[in-house]
């Protein structure tokens, strides 16, 4: 008992763990971006740069990292005030690009250049060149998005184990009709939003890095983001109209397989229904090992046709939903199948 207790608390400290790092990088970026939306009122002002290069540190390790080195001078009442800052965002970047993307920002503002100065007019030595939502908060949201959502998943797990995790495995599969019973697999709208945004968030980070830097116009992030929630969108339409699932009709005997969107795929009568299997498999190379419960029945021509019930990574579940429909098919087993993809 105390190994079972501290194996299923593992996941739960991981989960923490997991969490209270990825809630500090959202509250360094949310702060971020209240000081950028802050900056919409903040007065104009002309200036003058006075030092513009890229300043370059070593980190530990030896890894070079570089920040826009930008001083400016402005006056406000009479009196001139020196600002540091071109956007909120700014700050030390390294890796690949890192080097180039700065030096985009320190090119737009040469020594001499007459820029306008944005400062707070409560706080006037508080000022920036760029003021408002920039590119790189955008950015910055993009890169924590896939954390955020792996932080939901894990939490989502955490609930159905611990707190749903007595519930017969059937007991979010079925439900019970007026003609007879359901048997499909549910997806929430937000839920299924959300791995499309989360995946689509991964993909897009890195052609942005790796082709225009961390530092991206806001243009360029704009169009990111449009492409990332457009995947959520079509990832949401895929999820929830994928085309698994089955209504069993105890009045006329029949059971009908389900299409995309809920459609009607096929109408079987039971006698035509010839087996309902498990069969194991990935769905590529590296993948998790998926347990899929199939059904085999003969069309109007005789021919075998199979139809997909439910799948899923636990084999309990698939032995679950196999034995309830043999017994209400009134079927006999055929064991576990293996196969190398599904």
């Amino acid at each position: 008992m105390k190994s079972t207790a501290k194996n299923a608390g593992v996941p739960l400290v991981f989960t923490i763990i997991w969490s209270l790092m990825t809630l500090g990088f959202d509250g360094a970026i949310g702060y971020m971006f209240w000081q950028a939306l802050r900056s919409y009122q903040f007065t104009e002002t002309p200036g003058s740069v006075t030092t513009s290069h890229v300043d370059e540190s070593r980190e530990k390790g030896g890894k070079r990292s570089y920040r826009p080195k930008i001083e400016y001078e402005y006056q406000v009442d009479g009196k001139t005030l020196h600002g540091t800052r071109c956007q909120f965002s700014d700050g030390s970047v390294s890796g690949t690009g890192a080097r180039n993307s700065v030096r985009k920002i320190v090119d737009r503002y040469p020594v001499g250049a007459k820029v306008t100065v944005f400062y707070d007019p409560e706080r006037p030595e508080t000022a920036v060149l760029e003021h408002g939502i920039t590119g790189t908060e955008l950015f910055m949201l993009l890169f924590m998005t896939p954390f955020n959502g792996i932080m939901l998943g894990l939490w989502s797990g955490t609930y159905y184990h611990r707190v749903r995790g007595n519930e017969e495995p059937l007991q979010r599969l079925l439900r019970q009709t007026a003609y007879g019973w359901e048997i499909h697999e549910r997806c929430g709208l937000i839920t299924a939003f959300l791995v499309g945004v989360s995946a689509a968030a991964f993909i897009m980070i890195f052609p942005v890095v790796f082709g225009i830097g961390f530092q991206p116009s806001l243009l360029v992030m704009e169009i990111v983001w449009s492409i990332v929630l457009l995947a959520g969108v079509v990832a949401t339409v895929f999820i929830l109209g994928y085309p698994q699932g089955a209504a069993i009709d105890d009045m006329d005997g029949t059971i009908t397989l389900r299409g995309w969107f809920g459609a009607t795929k096929a109408s079987v009568p039971r006698s035509l229904v010839k087996s309902v299997d498990v069969n194991q498999g990935k769905y590529q190379e590296g993948s998790p090992v998926m347990f899929e419960v199939v059904l085999t029945y003969e069309d109007d021509a005789g021919l075998p046709q199979t139809a997909s019930i439910v799948s899923g990574q636990s084999r309990e579940r698939a032995d679950a939903v196999q034995g309830w429909m043999q017994e209400k098919l009134g079927i006999r087993t055929t064991g576990l199948e293996a196969s190398e993809d599904m």
